[in-house]
């Protein structure tokens, strides 16, 4: 069991448009029409403003899709927008990165950091390009290049992006500075306060340096935001568990878990509470969270 503790290139053509947001780029053949083998000659070509507004509708329809089926966590079918976005325009940022978030979501990093890396050679001063780089390499379990690439986006910006911060604490979190990651967690928060995902992401931080009371704490104020998460409910099951009150773990567990998946949880932290109490005998002291249970996601 696992907590979230806490997205080739081929020759180039001569000509390739620069990258640029928003950029639609595209042209469609009109075939002629005939009838009975005779040419009808009254059929217009489609007027050349015309063909681009049509592309433009249809590319925002599949960025809403992308971003529709993204907000409920379906990655898989984000991903299927996002890739058809990026085919019909390599040069286009919003589908680079949102094709990359979504690749890191499924475990696929090293994929998500080649369409990075591709996008960042024509365009290697953009931030959104930079932040999703370090997020990238976040994922990769490289947490020290993460730190410097994204501080350097942060100081250029002059810290304006919450998820800027959040990223750089999780960084912080995986070496273990956790005083350095709670400094960026609170400026996160004073950048959007009573953000869901970076309580919860404080919270395991908290949890993770021993100071489970105030991570309960924080953690029970995001699980009641209509925000909310299964997995952030799943995540302040598993510190009740740590705490030794698994009263108040099963309810979180029961909440949103089918009935064999949570009797198994509950068996898993009926052995943590065992082992964590055991542990705390004999050293003479209170039991405090595992170093690293899972990792998190920026």
């Amino acid at each position: 069991m696992k907590t979230d503790i806490c997205c080739r290139l081929g020759i180039r053509p001569v000509f390739q448009p620069a990258l640029r947001r928003g950029g639609w780029v595209g042209a469609r053949i009109i075939g002629l029409s005939f009838a009975g083998g005779l040419f009808l000659a009254g059929c217009v070509a489609e007027p050349a403003q015309q063909r681009t507004e049509n592309l433009i509708a249809l590319d925002r329809s599949l960025f809403q899709a992308a971003k529709s089926f993204e907000k409920r966590r379906d990655y898989t079918t984000a991903v299927s927008y996002y890739r058809n976005l990026y085919r019909r325009n390599h040069s286009d940022i919003e589908a680079v990165v949102g094709l990359s978030r979504g690749l890191r979501h499924l475990q696929q990093a090293r994929e998500a950091q080649a369409i990075i890396m591709r996008a960042l050679k024509e365009a290697p001063k953009d931030y959104d390009l930079r932040v999703e780089l370090g997020k990238v390499q976040l994922s990769l379990g490289e947490p020290l290049k993460a730190i410097e690439q994204l501080s350097r986006v942060d100081a250029e910006i002059k810290g304006k992006r919450w998820d800027i911060k959040v990223a750089l604490a999780i960084g912080h979190d995986r070496v273990e500075m956790y005083e350095q990651a709670e400094r960026r967690y609170r400026q996160a928060l004073q950048l959007s306060p009573e953000n869901a995902a970076v309580m919860n992401n404080f919270a395991l931080s908290l949890a993770q340096a021993g100071r489970l009371a105030e991570a309960l704490e924080l953690l029970e104020r995001a699980a009641s935001l209509p925000e909310a998460t299964p997995r952030m409910r799943q995540n302040l099951a598993l510190l009740y568990a740590m705490k030794g009150d698994l009263t108040s773990a099963e309810k979180y567990v029961r909440r949103d878990m089918p009935p064999e998946v949570a009797e198994q949880n509950m068996t898993y932290y009926r052995q943590l509470r065992d082992g964590m109490a055991g542990r705390a005998a004999s050293a003479g002291e209170p039991a405090q969270l595992p170093a690293k249970p899972a990792s998190k996601k920026p």
